[in-house]
Parts: C-alpha cells; sequence; structure tokens
C-alpha cells in the first residue's frame, strides 16, 4: 500500500516529467530523442549498494591472505551494451538480489551503448568497465553481456572462488554455426562439475575480475578477439579459469563476422544500428510476477528491480530518476 504523501510525490515527478516532454516537442525535439523513461535506448542502470556487507566473513579462512580492503568481496556488475535479449534483464536481476542476500555488496552500473554497427564499441565499453571498477574501489567487477540468462546462485558462486579471473561455462541455446567449427573456449568439451579449468582462451559474454589486473592490462587488450584478450593476460602471468560447476546459457553464439558476405554484414550492421537507436529495451519482469505477492518492483515504464521490500523504498529514491542515467 502507498501513503498518501508519497503517490503525490510521485504525481508530482510524472507530471514534470510530461510537462518537459512536451515543452521538447514543441520545439521541434523529435521524440525519440527524449531520454524520459527507463527502456529508452540511452538510458542505462546504476544503482549502488551503500552498506557494509560482510565480505570478511564470506571469505572465511581466505580472509588471511587478503590486504586489508574497505568493502572486501564488494562486486560491481557492469552490463555490456544495453540491448537486452529476452528474459536477460530479470535474470540479472533476481541474481543480484540473490547474493545480495547472501551477504554481498552488489553495485549495478552501465555504459552508455555506443555502437554504430554490431560489437564496434564493445571494447571500449569494456574499457570503460575496468576503469569503473578502479574508480569505485570494488573487489571484484562482473562484465556481463546482455544476451546472458544468469542462474540466480550464478554470481555467488563464482564470488565464492576469489580468483583473478573467473569466467563460467557457458552453454548457447541457439547458434549459426556448431561448436566443433565456432567453439566457446579452448579447449573445449568440459563435462560439468569438474570444478575449476585452465583455459587458454574463453568467449568473454560473463567475466568476472579482481579490478588489479586493470592497472597493468594494455588498454589494447580489449580491442581485438578472445584469444588476443587471454594472450594479454598471459603476458602479465594471468589467466582465465573457466567454472565448470557454474553453467550459464546465452541466448546466441558470439558474432561470427568474419564468416558473413559483405552484404549480409552490411545489412546486419543496418538492422543493429536501427535496433539501438530506436527500440525501446527489453527489462520486464519474470513471466507470472505479481507484485502484490512477489518481491519486486516495477517503475511507471515496466522496468523490472529485484528488491525484497518495494514497499521499504526510500521515497528519495523514487523520485531521484528511479536508479537510471543517461
Amino acid at each position: 500500500m502507498t501513503a498518501v504523501g508519497e503517490e503525490s510525490s510521485q504525481t508530482s515527478r510524472l507530471e514534470k516529467i510530461a510537462e518537459r516532454r512536451k515543452q521538447l516537442l514543441e520545439m521541434g525535439v523529435d521524440e525519440r530523442f527524449i531520454a524520459d523513461r527507463s527502456t529508452h535506448p540511452d538510458i542505462v542502470p546504476s544503482s549502488w549498494d551503500l552498506h557494509q556487507a560482510s565480505g570478511a566473513v564470506l571469505l572465511g579462512q581466505r580472509y588471511a591472505y587478503r590486504f586489508p580492503h574497505l568493502a572486501p568481496q564488494s562486486l560491481l556488475i557492469v552490463p555490456i551494451s544495453n540491448m537486452w535479449q529476452k528474459d536477460c534483464w530479470w535474470r540479472l536481476q533476481n541474481a543480484m538480489r540473490h547474493t545480495a542476500q547472501s551477504g554481498y555488496s552488489v553495485s549495478l552500473h552501465g555504459v552508455e551503448d555506443k555502437n554504430f554497427a554490431p560489437a564496434d564499441a564493445i571494447a571500449m565499453m569494456r574499457w570503460k568497465a575496468a576503469m569503473m571498477a578502479r574508480d569505485a574501489g570494488a573487489d571484484k567487477v562482473l562484465m556481463i553481456d546482455t544476451d546472458v540468462l544468469l542462474e540466480e546462485d550464478t554470481i555467488s558462486k563464482l564470488m565464492a572462488w576469489d580468483r583473478p579471473v573467473v569466467f563460467p561455462m557457458l552453454n548457447e541455446l541457439s547458434s549459426e554455426y556448431p561448436a566443433t567449427i565456432r567453439p566457446l573456449s579452448h579447449p573445449t568439451g568440459f563435462a560439468p562439475n569438474q570444478g575449476l579449468v585452465r583455459v587458454q582462451w574463453a568467449a568473454m559474454s560473463c567475466m568476472l575480475f579482481n579490478p588489479k589486473i586493470f592497472n597493468h592490462l594494455e588498454p589494447y587488450a580489449w580491442r581485438g578477439d578472445d584469444y588476443h584478450f587471454n594472450q594479454c593476460l598471459a603476458n602479465m602471468a594471468h589467466h582465465i579459469e573457466l567454472d565448470t560447476n557454474t553453467v550459464v546459457n546465452v541466448t546466441k553464439g558470439p558474432r561470427r563476422d568474419g564468416s558473413k558476405t559483405y552484404d549480409e554484414k552490411m545489412e546486419s550492421n543496418r538492422a543493429t544500428h536501427d535496433e539501438h537507436q530506436n527500440q525501446e529495451r527489453d527489462l520486464g519482469p519474470p513471466p507470472g510476477f505479481d507484485p502484490a505477492f512477489d518481491d519486486g518492483y516495477i517503475d511507471e515504464w515496466g522496468a523490472y528491480f529485484a528488491i525484497v521490500n518495494p514497499n521499504g523504498i526510500p521515497e528519495q529514491a523514487k523520485t531521484e530518476n528511479n536508479g537510471w542515467h543517461v
């Protein structure tokens, strides 16, 4: 139930948004370029955890080899792009809630999607995520693509290893090519539940890092393929460890534009550019979600947040852009 004062404040905020939209339209601004809703293509999420979580307790005996940290086992999640595939956003939200309830400090901050053609700006977005993690002082950073279907315990399972670089084992639900032609790692063919295995390279769809790695990683490391990235890690005496205990589905395999004809690639570029510029983002709740009984909150534009107690949201949080920024 919402208090009368809260309803009045929420109504006032929506009236201001509507008035601002009206003014911009009267000035001749195209509606596509009015970023006044959480599903707009130019809006990215921002949600920071300000409480001190029990990271030292979660580390247990491993805390003994750690140097002091203001927030041990704190996690910053950075989605790479905001072009969310079906069901990927709410799964990330639910995984964040599960991880926070497990005792971790969890924050989320997106990076602006700069792609003009498919994947042309991913390197820059990943480097921005790396710099953001260093600026924030996070103990770990999770970079995640928007086609990854997390399970609720995926993040906490990766965090529990406390390793410099850990990727989950990916399972693509659809692909243009068989795995024998376009594998997701090398070596490949690992059976689940074999613990951590070291690989030469792996697809970079979901990556957990200790940000200290970025103090020495060349920015150019992001500007290449999966093999090139791990080659750069290896030159710093680091490597990717694949968590075979944690299998994560992706809606589709990584892009392989090198196998397309010129016309196919140009058509793909055109379609992707149109989607990025014009398509409202898919931020809806889980199927069957009922705000009256289920944990979670849906804003006025249909964007879902997996908070535990929707009625406990501070009024200030409801009136300050709803955890989104341009």
